[in-house]
């Protein structure tokens, strides 16, 4: 957003895309360019759940599935096994 000389411009742009991704829910395209902005605006958790929307359209999506990897909060840890108690 501070690339733009006005950020409403850019606000403007990215309720475009939003309105884009709702008229077209099937095209993982869309999805993913939206959970990029979203991570470069700083809302991670926001991304990640366009990001899982891609996987489950294109689930062979090498570059989503890595992102989300890498940015998804640690699942629960595993209960300790019996000898571990």
């Amino acid at each position: 957003i501070s690339l733009y000389g006005d950020p409403e411009t850019y606000t403007q742009q990215l309720r475009a895309l939003e309105a884009a991704v709702r008229s077209n829910p099937q095209d993982a395209s869309l999805e993913f360019l939206l959970g990029y902005h979203y991570f470069t605006e700083g809302h991670k958790d926001a991304a990640l759940v366009q990001w899982r929307k891609v996987l489950q359209l294109e689930p062979d999506d090498k570059l989503a599935s890595q992102l989300v990897q890498m940015y998804a909060p640690p699942t629960d840890a595993a209960p300790p096994s019996p000898e571990e108690q």
